[in-house]
């Protein structure tokens, strides 16, 4: 389903849902997302690079934070981070120096994942998880163009995602959503931390998401890059809604993925053309 037709569909039944209790949600897990990467002040960066890579592990059923993954990644592109970067996300030049470069952190990543057994779906071996970002850019913008940039396949459970935005305009009829800050305010939830820190916005997210489960929002998949560009560059062969299997996508992808997708993408990055409300046409977080 499109956004706007999830959104319809949720706004449709939306009476049936109780708003007094915390509703199960469909999943064992949700994991907040949120990057932070290069950027510049009123220009676009060329390959735009992630330098925060972090996620809150929510219990499905409880809905208590369990776990946190986090870890600074040294940009290989462009490892001088803009006085624009730095003042925004608070990340300083010393950090990414000292960190770990994309594929290192990536293994990092699904070593974690792998601790918890997370996946699409719970099959007897792994937990199902639904990853949630403050809108789209995330996962069908900057992870992309990063796993272009490292060669890396992008996992199944990784494809589809909910995105937060779509899911607030859903839950409380509102006709557009704001940026994470605002959704904290009108929840009346205080923002901690440093705004576009990617760990601190993190946990924010976290904040919203266990407020819209409170007052009985089901989250679910609103955006699946099967639908899009990305994954006939990753996946040539992949249909679109198809259910494809991990190792049918590992099949299906080109041998020399650096190769096949290295063709810019018109994605609004992560810099290009920000401002202090958001991105343009982006994230908007």
């Amino acid at each position: 389903l499109t956004v706007k037709k999830r959104t319809k569909l949720l706004l449709k039944f939306a009476d049936r849902i109780s708003l007094t209790t915390h509703m199960q949600q469909n999943f064992d897990y949700l994991c907040v997302l949120d990057f932070e990467a290069t950027c510049e002040d009123g220009k676009r960066v060329h390959p735009q690079e992630i330098i925060e890579f972090p996620v809150v592990l929510l219990d499905g059923s409880t809905h208590a934070v369990i776990d946190e993954f986090h870890t600074y990644v040294k940009p290989t592109a462009h490892p001088q981070l803009s006085a624009f970067c730095t003042e925004l996300t608070g990340i300083q030049q010393a950090t990414v120096d000292a960190a770990v470069p994309f594929p290192e952190a990536w293994k990092m990543f699904t070593s974690w994942a792998e601790k918890h057994k997370l996946g699409i779906r719970n099959d007897g071996f792994h937990n199902s998880a639904l990853f949630l970002t403050c809108g789209d850019w995330d996962l069908k913008f900057m992870l992309p163009t990063q796993c272009t940039y490292s060669a890396i396949q992008i996992p199944e459970m990784l494809i589809s995602w909910s995105n937060v935005k779509a899911e607030y305009v859903a839950c409380y009829r509102r006709k557009k959503a704001p940026g994470m800050a605002g959704m904290l305010h009108q929840l009346g939830i205080p923002l901690v931390g440093h705004h576009h820190s990617g760990i601190d916005d993190t946990r924010n997210i976290a904040s919203i998401v266990r407020k819209m489960i409170k007052d009985g929002h089901v989250f679910g998949h609103t955006t699946c890059t099967l639908s899009n560009w990305v994954p006939f560059r990753l996946y040539p062969n992949a249909t679109p809604g198809a259910g494809n299997t991990q190792k049918q996508l590992t099949d299906q992808q080109p041998t020399n993925t650096t190769t096949t997708t290295t063709t810019t993408t018109t994605a609004p990055p992560r810099g290009g053309g920000w401002s202090r409300g958001g991105h343009q046409g982006g994230r908007g977080g």
